[in-house]
């Protein structure tokens, strides 16, 4: 995940600021307004309730979020949060006290005045964080479970504020390698030749489209939160027209329709519902012909990139166009459960 300087402070993520509480005094007087306006709105009091503000650009919609761990936890959990629409005059609020795998944060230092004595040291936490490729793929970070498995992949885990290799851990070892994994599986083996290594390869969906034979040429892509761009780099060498976009590595691009439209494992690491549905909107409207969307079940692992060889479109098997993903695999809409519907255009929607 990748940040932006801003004249406030925090850290500044997709056009939103999130900061502590120890820096609301530095904001402007009329931001502070905004914020208390919030917090009168949600019933709710700075550090008794939550200790992290999230301000939208427009300043409408404030978050209040609580981390109860902030300082003592290397990768604080969100616990509850406040959603307050200033101009609708509404607030709801979220509760992840029994999730079984809430958001986490990173990055803490950004989100503290410069001054605060424990900068320097969650800065050293982040920058080993990103030496190891940590943050290299944005939709593997933003909840607790698939975050430390990424660690463990990484031939790490976190002790304190501190990463350490586990082949180096000179410890009676008794320390975790983070949380407890959920017991849906074997114990994830640690692949320590990963170690600072940045996988290559193509994503599973874009695996999933080219065994199929929808990326036969013919067809442009676009792929809605691309990350780094690796997909979109082996599709272009492969002669096929791919653009993108993210909030994160490429909000400068601009999102332009596609036959195909790739939403890869993006909608599940967005804790908010209607920036959730949004995302979706915003997808269906830039696809002509395809929408494929792609998300991971609860403690499932995003899957892992891999090297694949493009087939022709004849390899399309009979009835599996319009198509769509389910846990990773390629279905025919006409067999859609009942509230699915396909559309006029060949997209798969909700009714």
């Amino acid at each position: 995940m990748t940040t932006t300087t801003h004249s406030r402070p925090g850290k500044v993520v997709a056009q939103r600021t999130y900061l502590h509480v120890s820096c609301l005094d530095f904001l402007e007087a009329a931001v502070r307004v905004k914020v208390n306006e919030a917090c009168v709105r949600a019933g709710v009091r700075a550090e008794e309730h939550f200790n992290i503000v999230r301000l939208d650009a427009s300043l409408t919609r404030i978050s209040l979020l609580h981390y109860p761990d902030f300082f003592d936890d290397p990768f604080p959990e969100l616990k509850q949060s406040w959603l307050v629409d200033l101009e609708g005059g509404e607030a709801s609020y979220r509760t992840y006290v029994d999730s079984l795998n809430p958001p986490i944060l990173h990055r803490k230092e950004l989100l503290l005045p410069e001054s605060h004595p424990r900068v320097v040291e969650y800065a050293d936490l982040t920058a080993a964080a990103e030496s190891i490729g940590l943050f290299d793929e944005p939709t593997r970070i933003g909840f607790r479970e698939q975050w430390y498995e990424l660690i463990r992949e990484k031939g790490y885990k976190a002790v304190g504020h501190q990463l350490v290799p586990v082949g180096n851990d000179e410890s009676a070892g008794e320390v975790p390698l983070g949380p407890e994994p959920l017991a849906l599986g074997p114990t994830p083996v640690v692949a320590r030749h990963l170690t600072a290594l940045v996988r290559n390869g193509f994503s599973a969906p874009i695996q999933t489209l080219a065994r199929y034979g929808f990326l036969d040429g013919q067809r442009a892509v676009f792929d809605y939160g691309c990350g780094r761009g690796d997909d979109l780099r082996g599709l272009t060498e492969n002669g096929i027209a791919a653009n993108g976009w993210d909030p994160h590595y490429a909000p400068h691009l601009t999102m332009i329709p596609a036959n195909i439209v790739n939403l890869g494992f993006v909608i599940n690491v967005i804790e908010d519902m209607t920036e959730r549905v949004t995302a979706l909107q915003r997808a269906y409207e830039l696809a002509q012909q395809f929408l494929v969307v792609s998300v991971t079940r609860r403690g499932e692992p995003i899957p892992k990139r891999c090297s694949i060889s493009f087939q022709p479109a004849a390899c399309i098997p009979a009835g599996k166009s319009p198509a769509m993903f389910r846990g990773g695999n390629m279905i025919d809409v006409s067999s859609l459960p009942s509230g699915v519907t396909r559309l006029p255009t060949g997209k798969v929607g909700s009714v």
